[in-house]
């Protein structure tokens, strides 16, 4: 199972890639944040056969959702119009 780790961020988005496996991730690349972004991300999901998304979830330090994550929940969305895939949630904190 190959995975496609994404940290987003309010300028830039991490991104890692999974061995085939899905054992170990590497860096792959950062990228601006940019009206393709989505279209991006799909392309990529695509051409590296990606089978599930890790997506950072975004607290403050009480624990709350803060902005960033209203921010990443609307990305998804928008991906997961696009592509049906496993989306696992970990927490930054």
């Amino acid at each position: 199972m190959r995975y496609l780790g994404i940290d987003y961020g309010t300028k830039k988005i991490g991104l890692a890639l999974s061995n085939e496996s899905g054992s170990m991730a590497f860096p792959y690349s950062v990228v601006a944040q940019s009206a393709h972004l989505v279209s991006d991300i799909v392309s990529l999901i695509a051409l590296e056969q990606v089978d599930a998304l890790v997506v950072g979830k975004s607290r403050s330090l009480s624990g709350e959702d803060n902005a960033l994550e209203r921010d990443i929940e609307v990305f998804l969305s928008e991906l997961g119009a696009r592509v049906t895939l496993p989306v696992h949630r970990e927490s930054e904190v």
